[in-house]
């Protein structure tokens, strides 16, 4: 998904490819025993605000665009005041909730610019492609 995102962002933010990336904003993960995801603890996104402060002042962004509420209060808490969009949190289970609900070729129709970049990168799809083209029109309709 972070490729699509790039992608749109080099679009409508900074058509320098220089000027767009895609990282977390909380630098580590944690794990249940049983190997599935959760969220981050308070102590590493306050510790992940700090090094991006850090970042920030290195990097001197124009732009940022996060996805998620971890990722902005990251972003907000390192002292960030310039140009922002936050996306939705792009979660598999609750993407396949919704991308389901949609007409995957109606979405790519009222996108071009998604059905560009998959045109492009098919190999991009290749798992969960209703989730990942839903998550790439979601971020062209608050982008653009």
């Amino acid at each position: 998904m972070q490729n699509i995102l790039l992608e749109i962002c080099k679009k409508y933010v900074s058509p320098e490819v220089e000027n767009a990336a895609v990282s977390n904003t909380v630098l580590w993960s944690q794990r249940k025993k049983s190997g599935a995801n959760v969220n981050p603890s308070q102590a590493l996104q306050d510790l992940s605000s700090k090094i991006w402060r850090e970042f920030l002042k290195v990097l001197k962004p124009n732009y940022i665009v996060s996805s998620g509420k971890v990722a902005e209060s990251v972003i907000n808490n390192a002292g960030w005041k310039g140009k922002h969009s936050e996306l939705r949190l792009p979660a598999k289970t609750a993407m396949s909730r919704i991308s389901g609900m949609f007409n995957i070729n109606d979405l790519l129709k009222r996108y071009p610019e998604v059905e560009y970049i998959i045109q492009q990168h098919p190999g991009w799809v290749q798992s969960y492609k209703a989730n990942k083209i839903l998550f790439a029109c979601h971020a062209v309709s608050l982008l653009k």
